[in-house]
């Protein structure tokens, strides 16, 4: 207790994210479409700081830390050839800006077919690389953030 009003005093000077963006060129595109998609549906997505880079690590095809002023979030480089537009990676950088444009947060596996992309370990990727299911888990990604008198 003794310590909070230091802390205060240190949040008080982090500086508002400026919207200041280095994202690999590969990934860039991955990030062009979720912001079309967002634009799409009415989304306005809020401002911040991002980082994606590709590191290889071992046990997941990407992780992202999010809070309120950055986006961090890296990418294994194994998981694809990048000479391509993928599917199947645009589901897993989809997944990755939900938790930090969206604020979502990993869902339980429940039921076939997947209810969204947040749900782990495999979200919707079938039904989003085949494009049966593209709409319908963009429009729940995005869900109570899609203007509903468009």
């Amino acid at each position: 207790m003794k310590y909070l009003p230091f802390l205060l005093l240190l949040i008080s000077c982090i500086p508002d994210p400026k919207g200041e963006q280095y994202i690999d060129s590969k990934l860039q595109p991955y990030f062009d479409t979720f912001y079309a998609e967002a634009e799409k549906l009415g989304v306005e997505l809020p401002t911040k700081d991002v980082l994606a880079y590709f590191e290889e690590f071992d046990g997941y095809r990407a992780w992202t830390y999010w809070n309120e002023r950055i986006i961090r979030m890296r990418v294994d480089p194994e998981i694809h050839d990048w000479e391509s537009y993928s599917l199947e990676v645009e589901a897993t950088i989809f997944h990755e800006l939900g938790h930090g444009y969206l604020n979502r947060h990993h869902l339980e596996y429940t039921s076939v077919p997947v209810e969204s992309l947040m749900t782990i370990p495999h979200g919707g990727r079938s039904g989003w690389i085949d494009g049966s299911m593209r709409e319908y888990y963009l429009n729940e990604l995005f869900g109570d953030k899609i203007e509903t008198n468009k």
